[in-house]
């Protein structure tokens, strides 16, 4: 007899909400792009009534079907007599089923296809209790086009916690998530040892590619929605000319988050449009996707330069939270296809360092001559360091043709012996922003380079000079905690600290520990707001609301009766003491750095901190 159990447990029911709240994610998106104000009230009904949904999902009927390698197909799958391979189980699967696979490794490719579970009766695919369940492809030939996993005209459907490995052959994948998939959720699962040839030294061309986890939406009729890759580690794969994870084609909406990819011949994650995936060329795109709080390390390709998340050819796209190092480069938006566009990505909050390359790559690096072109994208909130470790000279920044992309907020800390700090390619395209950013290079201002129209600039104020742009960026130490160990969030003294443009954040936007990145309108450069902005140490204070703060000279302070001020620099060091009978101070003798006034009243000392520029 098979085993019912009519309990949807937390995980499944936290995972279908996931879902759900990507599907306000991506409506979020378009209203953003559209108008948000003017369909806000609609966008909180429906998340009123999607959320009331997710949580009196409360019971539902749940067929269990378990698996073990001591089984047998001739069994009835209970948990007493089990069937013997994952693939006669998948056959058996029903609206509401679970498959509970006991320990062991399978070696089997396995097939889904037209298994659709509801939102009240999703079918899930898991290990039993807390077994090590391995899909191992080593011991089969394999064949152009074979998977590990292979899913398809399926729908609300979670696989957690199995580990696939070893399948070898080009054009095969790890997992492939293909045509007409709606609802599909992978979490904590593994994929390692995907390789287009047995050979490690086959030489790469166009035509030698492996998936190891692949969302490809071929359907014209029906998009690939609201697939949900979340704590995967996809690693040690050799992929040619592919990725590590690629979302390519009519893919509309997707969420990839908290995912390990590292050691990957190739790029790391990408989201792609454009390809021919989907025969309708107007939905061959993807779009309405996060990839938040990743990881990616040492994806590298020996015959190109790859990026550890990289947006091509896609819309719609928020890329947040993520830390890029090891690699080539570490983020790069870009568009491919000649005639096509990349167009309302958002880059915010990241972290790149250590990349042989440039730290962020923008761009269409030949248009209009082979290549399509970036639009309307926001540069925001990163941190870059010690990139271009192999000086090519493309820099913490690397800019091509670009139209009406702003970047603002951002830190560039360069350590290259050339002190390159970015690149703004000749003809690069209009309507561009540039300001608010804190550059820092060890090897100083003087020698710091800035890349124009052909011409290595020196200095930070020439660049301003000679392209219009940043400014009110500005050249100083940020004031890590601990470069040396990556650990890049910012002392209270730091200069990155208010140095952002305080009109200027996405909805929500909070930094790489989640804390939000507007307070009392101030707006930190990079990707961690400061202590001191996070109130840890102004709560203490007497604060006294000068402005402009940062400021290139005069301070003006608001009217009262005051005695004196001094001025001392993050040291406690006595810059300046004098008497004030005025509502304005002079720091136009003060260099560059971040300073704590000091102004006494009759009753009353009042204490702030100041950035002069």
């Amino acid at each position: 007899m098979i085993h019912d159990d009519f309990r949807l447990n937390y995980p499944t029911r936290e995972l279908i909400f996931r879902s759900l709240i990507i599907t306000l994610y991506s409506i979020y998106l378009k209203m953003l792009h559209l108008n948000i104000y003017t369909y806000m009230t609609t966008f909180y009904k429906l998340a009123l009534s999607l959320i009331l949904v997710a949580f009196t999902t409360l019971s539902t009927a749940q067929t269990t079907i378990y698996v073990s390698p001591s089984g047998s197909n001739g069994n009835d799958g209970s948990q007493a007599a089990p069937f013997q391979t994952i693939q006669f189980a998948l056959s058996q699967m029903t609206t509401a089923t679970t498959i509970e696979i006991m320990a062991g490794t399978y070696t089997e490719y396995l097939y889904l296809d037209g298994k659709a579970g509801t939102a009240t009766e999703p079918n899930v695919i898991k290990p039993f209790g807390n077994d090590a369940v391995i899909v191992d492809g080593g011991g089969i030939s394999a064949s152009s086009g074979d998977a590990l996993l292979f899913i398809s005209n399926s729908a609300f459907l979670t696989l957690e916690n199995i580990t696939f490995k070893n399948i070898i052959s080009n054009y095969v994948a790890g997992i492939n998530i293909n045509s007409n998939c709606q609802n599909i959720t992978l979490n904590n699962c593994k994929i390692k040892g995907v390789h287009f040839s047995n050979n490690p030294a086959e030489n790469v061309t166009s035509f030698k590619k492996a998936y190891p986890l692949v969302v490809l939406g071929v359907s014209a009729t029906n998009a690939n929605r609201n697939i949900v890759i979340l704590n995967c580690e996809i690693a040690d794969c050799r992929t040619g000319y592919s990725e590590g994870l690629t979302i390519s084609g009519n893919v509309d909406s997707f969420l990839i988050e908290g995912n390990s990819v590292h050691d990957i011949t190739n790029i790391g994650i990408m989201a792609s449009g454009h390809y021919g995936i989907c025969s309708d060329p107007t939905l061959d795109i993807s779009r309405n996707g996060v990839i938040r709080n990743n990881e990616v390390y040492n994806c590298k390709s020996p015959i190109a330069t790859a990026g550890g998340i990289y947006i091509d050819g896609s819309t719609l796209i928020s890329v947040q939270n993520n830390i890029c190092r090891d690699g080539q480069v570490g983020f790069s938006i870009g568009c491919e296809k000649k005639g096509k566009e990349t167009s309302f990505v958002q880059l915010i909050n990241n972290v790149g360092y250590g990349n042989s390359r440039a730290g962020i790559v923008v761009g269409g690096f030949s248009y209009p001559t082979t290549t399509g072109k970036v639009i309307n994208c926001v540069v925001s909130g990163n941190t870059l360091y010690d990139n271009d470790k192999d000086n090519t000279w493309t820099g913490e920044l690397n800019m091509t043709y670009c139209e009406n992309v702003i970047v603002k907020n951002n830190i560039f800390y360069a350590t290259n012996p050339y002190n390159v700090m970015s690149f703004y390619k000749k003809d690069n395209g209009t309507g561009n922003v540039l300001d608010y950013n804190l550059y820092y290079s060890t090897g100083g201002n003087e020698t710091s380079i800035y890349g124009y129209n052909d011409a290595d600039i020196k200095t930070l104020e020439a660049f301003k000079t000679t392209s219009n742009f940043e400014e009110h960026s500005y050249f100083a130490n940020p004031y890590f905690k601990n470069e040396m160990t990556y650990d890049f969030h910012l002392v209270d003294s730091s200069n990155a600290a208010n140095a952002g443009d305080p009109s200027y954040a996405a909805v929500g936007e909070v930094d790489m520990d989640g804390n939000t990145r507007v307070l009392r309108t101030i707006i930190d450069c990079g990707a961690y707001e400061s202590p001191y902005s996070l109130g840890i140490k102004q709560s203490a204070l007497n604060t006294l609301a000068v402005h402009p703060n940062p400021t290139s000279g005069i301070l003006h302070i608001p009217a009262g009766a005051y005695s004196s001020y001094t001025i001392t620099n993050a040291l406690g060091q006595l810059m300046e003491q004098n008497t004030l009978s005025g509502n304005t101070i002079d720091l136009s003798n003060l260099k560059s750095d971040v300073y704590i006034l000091t102004i006494k009243s009759e009753h009353k000392t009042y204490t702030s901190r100041i950035i002069k520029r």
